[in-house]
């Protein structure tokens, strides 16, 4: 793990990492996402992985872009939390073992 410098944060110097996690309050305690924004979609459209589990989004946002397409928050809620859950490859190796890569966050 390596936790990324705002000088870390351009496309090509993200394309040597597997992935780019995203805290979960990145949206609201960061003023700079908006500039970063741009480097992490292009990391992404050449095929880079970034995970955004972001949380309470819809409060004092930092940036109203929060993808690479218009998207809309609502507090609407769409999860059954009794929903069966099914694992379609559990042979897969992303079920089986652990992940060899590091994950990179900032």
């Amino acid at each position: 793990m390596k936790i990324l410098t705002e000088s870390d944060i351009t496309a090509k110097n993200l394309a040597q990492f597997a992935a780019v996690v995203l805290g979960i309050r990145a949206y609201n305690t960061q003023d700079r996402i908006a500039n970063w924004l741009p480097e992490l979609f292009a990391y992404v459209e050449a095929g880079g992985v970034c995970n955004r589990t972001v949380q309470h989004a819809w409060a004092e946002l930092k940036t109203e872009q929060l993808g690479p397409y218009p998207l809309e928050i609502s507090r609407d809620r769409v999860t059954d939390e009794n929903a069966e859950v099914r694992i379609l490859a559990p042979n897969h190796p992303l079920m089986s073992t652990p992940k060899q890569n590091h994950v990179e966050r900032f």
